[in-house]
């Protein structure tokens, strides 16, 4: 007998027959909902339709050769994390927390790709055609050339690409998309669920490119099921601190690139700006002689970045001492901070440990471990870090200090910066002058303070 309702969860989309507490797939509590029967009719019949796709055929898999035509812009730093452009016929999800700049950026990019020629629909089913032209006419965007739509319904939006010859459809934001055939509510699991697989099977069918734009959670995943992220073919985030000005565009899945690249831009009144030295703009506003920083070199994906690391250190008024990391997980420095206490017998035990990646920037190599303890130790000791140093080394549970890829690399955009101490893993065959190995934690304190 055919079930009247279910109960899908909002976070992950793993579906019950009763209502439960807690979702057994993701694990979150009073995330099930309950969805009618008309719903679950219709999902199960796009679904289960080959509609807009041929059958399918037996082939050998040397047969496939994808030549996937991209649409190019003049964004380097845009180019570079998608690994030359947008593919057309792919679908990409474009996350970032509320006002970080994810439109300001979208529409920057549609007007350098409707200036070479492409046409694109741009669907939003948040912001009217005044806020959207009016932000466009302050950044000097060519609306003129732009299709603008103010629908969430996607049975309109599908009509409109199809009586259009469109290159490119941007949806601001896939959260607002819903169809009339469901009665699940404006952002719900259901309406996205539906929405977004008719969306990528008709563009696929039309070899159409698309960028769903969508907030993220506190959590910092994209707001909605996760599901959406396997459905589509890149999922981009673009990260920052709505207070500052420096924004990081990174690819958390890429179907057609690599995964390991990052985007640096500037926010300004007139847009995004790409970052052509990174460093350099990290650390324009260090300040010398004081204990608590250091210099370490970032590598995300080919690209070397030299980042400043500060830290500071007071005696704790509570039995237990506080951590703070801000840029760096609060597992790998308390971990790193063990090994100062075991391995380098440094005093750190009755003290809250602060600690801070300059200029909003999120550091996930561990080439960086050999800075974090440097800026620790300097404020601890006291001792401020020799101007000119760079340490650059992946810390172990054993005091050691691990060789990292990409050395050469490193030490020569350090040089580049002006820095002629550079402090390298025992081992790292750099062939150059000023270099100092170390192998063991302690050993950097000797050579260092």
């Amino acid at each position: 007998m055919a079930r009247d309702k279910m109960f899908v969860c909002n976070n992950c989309g793993n579906e019950y027959s009763r209502w439960m507490g807690k979702c057994e797939a993701c694990a979150e509590w009073n995330t099930l909902k309950e969805v009618s029967k008309k719903d679950i009719d219709v999902i199960q019949d796009i679904e289960s339709s080959a509609e807009g796709y041929k059958a399918g055929e037996l082939s050998k898999l040397s047969d496939g050769d994808f030549e996937g035509k991209r649409l190019k812009s003049s964004f380097d730093e845009w180019e570079l994390v998608l690994g030359g452009g947008v593919v057309e016929g792919s679908v990409t999800l474009f996350g970032g927390e509320p006002g970080v700049g994810k439109s300001t950026l979208i529409l920057q990019v549609c007007n350098d790709l409707v200036n070479k020629g492409y046409k694109i629909l741009y669907v939003s089913g948040e912001e009217s055609l005044a806020q959207v032209g009016g932000r466009a006419k302050r950044m000097g965007v060519a609306g003129e050339k732009i299709d603008f739509l103010d629908s969430v319904y996607w049975e309109q939006i599908e009509k409109i690409v199809e009586e259009g010859d469109y290159n490119l459809v941007v949806i601001d934001s896939v959260q607002t998309l819903m169809s009339s055939k469901l009665s699940g509510g404006l952002g719900s699991m259901v309406q996205l669920r539906y929405c977004v697989a008719r969306l990528t099977q008709y563009l696929k069918k039309k070899n159409i490119a698309a960028i769903l734009v969508g907030h993220v959670t506190k959590e910092g995943e994209v707001a909605g099921p996760k599901i959406l992220e396997h459905m589509v073919d890149v999922v981009l985030m673009l990260e920052g601190e709505r207070s500052g000005d420096l924004r990081v565009l990174r690819s958390r899945k890429n179907r057609f690139g690599s995964v390991d690249e990052t985007g640096v831009f500037v926010m300004s009144q007139a847009g995004m700006k790409s970052v052509d030295q990174v460093s350099k703009m990290f650390l324009k506003e260090r300040k010398i002689g004081i204990p608590g920083s250091a210099i370490s070199v970032a590598m995300e994906g080919t690209r070397p970045y030299l980042v400043e690391i500060q830290s500071i250190a007071d005696r704790t008024v509570y039995g237990t001492p506080k951590r703070t990391s801000v840029g760096l997980s609060l597992s790998r420095l308390s971990m790193l901070l063990a090994v100062l206490g075991k391995r380098a017998a440094l005093d750190i035990y009755d003290k809250d440990v602060y600690l801070n990646v300059v200029g909003g920037f999120k550091l996930e190599d561990r080439s960086t471990d050999l800075g974090v303890i440097t800026a620790i130790a300097s404020v601890v000791l006291g001792r401020p870090v020799y101007e000119g140093a760079v340490m650059i080394g992946e810390v172990g549970l054993l005091g050691e200090v691990r060789r990292v890829k990409g050395i050469k690399k490193r030490v020569k955009e350090a040089r580049n910066m002006g820095f002629d101490k550079i402090i390298v893993p025992q081992g790292s065959d750099v062939g150059e002058e000023n270099i100092v190995e170390v192998g063991v934690v302690y050993e950097l304190f000797e050579k260092l303070f």
